[in-house]
């Protein structure tokens, strides 16, 4: 799990107590990146885990979180790299938390680009 900015306490000590993987500030991601690369993979995106300053409508706003251009940079490229995607989700857009709409156009073109990498991923096999 990368990008995730806020536990609870339980939360946070049973993931330590379950050696359960996370990178807050996607320290690891080209690591986990080369090691999963030629294993089936399910990628879901939790949109929360853009700031609040480009991404108003989601169920748990947290400062701090990523831009598109990280998201583009970082994220897709990495992505790009697999060669065995099952699938990919994306989850938690909550439109009426952003009346402008503006929340909706950005997720539209977040799921825009992960099916340009899932697009490319199937044509690998």
């Amino acid at each position: 799990m990368f990008g995730i900015r806020s536990f609870e306490k339980n939360e946070y000590d049973y993931m330590k107590l379950k050696n359960i993987f996370f990178d807050t500030e996607f320290k690891n991601f080209e690591m986990v990146i080369n090691k999963i690369k030629n294993f089936p993979v399910y990628v879901t995106i939790d949109i929360d885990v853009f700031d609040p300053s480009c991404m108003q409508g989601v169920g748990n706003p947290e400062a701090g979180g990523i831009d598109f251009n990280f998201f583009m940079n970082k994220i897709i490229t990495g992505l790009d790299k697999l060669n065995n995607i099952l699938a990919i989700d994306v989850v938690e857009y909550a439109p009426p938390y952003d009346p402008s709409g503006a929340s909706g156009i950005f997720t539209a073109k977040i799921i825009r680009e992960l099916l340009f990498v899932l697009n490319k991923n199937v044509k690998k096999r």
